[in-house]
């Protein structure tokens, strides 16, 4: 009898014996899934142990994850090599993965300048009378292009049993409560998912439902790898243990408690789940805490550590070197792809045009997908600022893929609130107090316009109202305008530091341009200005003069950016340069021209920031009026003086500031530094000299706080003044 009569026969019994021989292969040994907990920083133990596990060839059949154990297990299942994992956990900055802002440097000018006003960072919306907050912390704007960059070889499965290992992530309802198990769809988000610490991270929006950190409801996936078809489970449990009675001191450290509480709960009732053929491996991770992200280097080897310590136990479940072989290629293997660019498609719920993305986006149709390229895309639009996030997704076709930006207005806007703080004062009892309360409107129009209006409280009351028109879609030219009406003190000094009198000045301005933004970095403003007002005494000799006071005239402004922090910078440069022709046409009393200059520039070495300023000013053809002296003294000129000690139609001061971080407190950023200061302020040209300067050294320590930077410092010239003084406020 012919068993193999024709060549097709023969194929379909030689597959049917391979089919039987690797099913009784697969019948020898029990499917093993492998359980990675969440728990932040301290998931890096998760490579340790599957480095183990690949040592000893024990086989990974199917991973479930919840959180960081999502996002290892989840690269680790794509077919990310180990030793790629491990690199990137090591030298990923994840803070600054987990921030949402734009380096400041790279913010448009206007919004830099809107920040300039305020000393409190934060400033909500304004919804139909009431405040209105963003839904967490961090929206994951760097974060997610993060994980899309990493899991870009895989990033055209949707089911995830596709994968070279299945794999499956847990998440939590936010809306319900209930466990929610992702087991398809973009791996990107299902980490972002998976991963959003309530409060912490925003919910990720994902069919509709509003997900966040699965460790709510599972964080150890027991019964998720048993349903995935899991004989054997090995899991890896590194949850952060309950704080003690003497680690409970403050509203953070308790209110850590209750997460570790919401975690610990569900985590012992999946641990009840495993039996004795079950392998469960608890790294001592010590005082490696969840937001331990530089830490990793030393939480790996911890976990191989653990692992080792049950080798008995996974060693039953190891194959030998030729099945294990076997194992590894029978991985489902990921096919190819078609990576060009078909179409890009962009979803803009803001107001908006289309066109004001459009010129930031370098990704064009024809080209192959490029993550970094478009990190880069992501990046520029979300640096305009009027988004909450802006993230892209990919469908894979077989002509190509379909591109699609998705830029998500904020939910708490267009209409803002802005608060700011400007306290100085002294041991002699000299106090500046101004609090200030501003709105924002942005978008009034789709090319961009923002108002903002302030009013100022205290010392120097103001009431301050601008505009900023653009007049293209694209980056370029723009009009703005500024009314104000304040009131300004400006004191007069003997050469002895002792008060004469102080001046009440009532003022009224007005200034519109039109201007030029080059880059988010460079901008020049044409523009007229008009100002009227007059002096009173406030303090002093009632006899003395109070004049009235009338000027403007035309001006040219260039302003170059690139400070990476408005207070405290590690980097970049600041140009600002002012031109200013007073005529009698435009309301002037005298004619003259004036110009000032404010340079800087910071240099970092090591943990120190080293910061070169100079301030720069003069008047010719005529003399300015009241108004346009120059004032020089405290901050931030000469901090060893009274605040405006000297005034004069000719001004300079050099400065150099050398200042390190430090943290006083867990949620405060704190600075430590020094500045010394040369120059003053004259009447006279001919007085510009040595002998008329005054050299100044200060010490300072400073903090960011809520309502803004704060500063206690102590100066002294080579006068003998010395000067303790105490700033909220921008410090430079």
């Amino acid at each position: 009898m012919t068993i193999c009569s024709s060549l097709p026969r023969c194929i379909y019994l030689f597959l049917a014996l391979v089919i039987s021989f690797q099913s009784a292969q697969a019948a020898e040994r029990p499917k093993i899934g492998l359980v990675l907990s969440g728990g932040g920083a301290r998931g890096a133990a998760h490579v340790g142990v599957i480095r183990v596990l690949e040592r000893e060839r024990v086989p990974i059949d199917v991973i479930a994850g919840t959180s960081m154990g999502s996002i290892v297990g989840g690269l680790y299942a794509s077919g990310m090599p180990l030793d790629e994992i491990e690199h990137t956990l090591k030298t990923l900055d994840w803070d600054d993965k987990l921030k949402d802002d734009v380096d400041r440097k790279d913010d448009p000018i206007a919004r830099k300048q809107i920040a300039e006003l305020f000393s409190v960072e934060a400033h909500p919306g304004l919804q139909e009378g009431k405040i209105a907050l963003p839904r967490g912390l961090i929206y994951g704007q760097k974060v997610l292009p993060t994980l899309q960059e990493l899991t870009a070889p895989v990033a055209h499965i949707v089911d995830f049993n596709e994968l070279p290992i299945p794999f499956s992530a847990v998440a939590t309802d936010i809306a319900s409560g209930n466990m929610v198990v992702l087991s398809g769809g973009d791996l990107a988000m299902t980490m972002r998912a998976s991963m959003a610490v309530p409060s912490l991270f925003t919910p990720a929006y994902i069919n509709g439902i509003y997900l966040v950190d699965g460790g709510m409801t599972n964080n150890i996936p027991v019964d998720i790898a048993q349903e995935m078809g899991a004989d054997v489970v090995i899991v890896v449990d590194i949850s952060t243990p309950y704080r003690t009675k003497d680690q409970l001191n403050n509203l953070l450290q308790i209110t850590d408690q209750l997460t570790r509480f919401l975690t610990g709960v569900n985590s012992q009732q999946r641990l009840a789940m495993l039996t004795k053929k079950d392998v469960l491996i608890q790294p001592v991770l010590g005082d490696i805490t969840a937001g331990d992200f530089d830490r990793a280097g030393e939480a790996i080897p911890i976990g191989e550590a653990a692992a080792n310590e049950h080798l008995p136990e996974l060693r039953q479940y190891a194959l030998s070197p030729e099945k294990y072989r076997s194992h590894i290629a029978s991985r489902n293997t990921v096919p190819p792809r078609n990576r060009t660019i078909k179409s890009i498609a962009l979803n803009n719920n803001s107001g908006l045009d289309n066109r004001v993305l459009e010129q930031y986006v370098g990704t064009r149709p024809g080209q192959d997908i490029d993550p970094e390229q478009l990190k880069q895309d992501l990046y520029k639009v979300h640096g305009l600022g009027n988004f909450q996030t802006v993230s892209y997704t990919l469908d894979h076709t077989k002509d190509g893929v379909d591109l699609t930006l998705d830029a998500a207005a904020k939910t708490w806007g267009p209409n803002y609130l802005y608060f700011g703080v400007d306290m100085e004062g002294n041991t002699d009892g000299d106090t500046l107090t101004n609090f200030q309360l501003g709105y924002s409107r942005e978008e009034l129009n789709d090319k961009g316009a923002i108002w903002t209006s302030f009013v100022t409280m205290g010392t120097e009351p103001e009431i301050n109202t601008r505009i900023y028109q653009p007049l293209s879609y694209e980056l370029g030219p723009f009009l703005s305008s500024t009314a104000a009406i304040s009131r300004i003190n400006q004191a007069i000094y003997d050469g002895n530091d002792n008060k004469l009198a102080e001046y009440r000045l009532k003022q009224n301005e007005f200034s519109m341009g039109l201007g030029w933004e080059f880059n988010h970095h460079n901008t020049i403003v044409f523009g007229v200005d008009r100002v009227s007002g007059e002096a009173d005494v406030l303090i002093g000799d009632p006899g003395l003069p109070e004049p009235d006071y009338d000027d403007g005239g035309v001006f040219v402004r260039y302003r170059h950016d690139s400070l990476n922090d408005r207070d405290w910078p590690s980097s970049g440069s600041y140009f600002d340069l002012l031109a200013h022709k007073s005529l009698e046409s435009f309301g002037a009393e005298d004619e003259y021209q004036q110009w000032q200059v404010k340079a800087s520039h910071v240099w970092p070495f090591g943990p120190y920031r080293v910061a070169g300023i100079l301030h720069a000013g003069s008047t010719s053809g005529g003399d300015s009026s009241i108004s346009g002296l120059f004032q020089v003294g405290g901050g931030p000129t000469l901090l060893g003086l009274q605040k405006g000690q000297l005034l004069g139609q000719h001004m300079g001061v050099a400065q150099l500031y050398v200042y390190r971080e430090y943290t006083p407190m867990p949620i405060l950023s704190g600075y430590i530094g020094g500045v010394l200061e040369y120059g003053g302020a004259w009447f006279d040209r001919d007085d510009i000299n040595a002998s008329n300067s005054i050299g100044s050294a200060s010490l300072f320590f400073g903090a960011d706080t809520p309502i803004g930077p704060l500063q206690f410092g102590i100066g002294a010239t080579d006068k003998g003044q010395t000067r303790y003084y105490t700033r909220i406020g921008h410090m430079f």
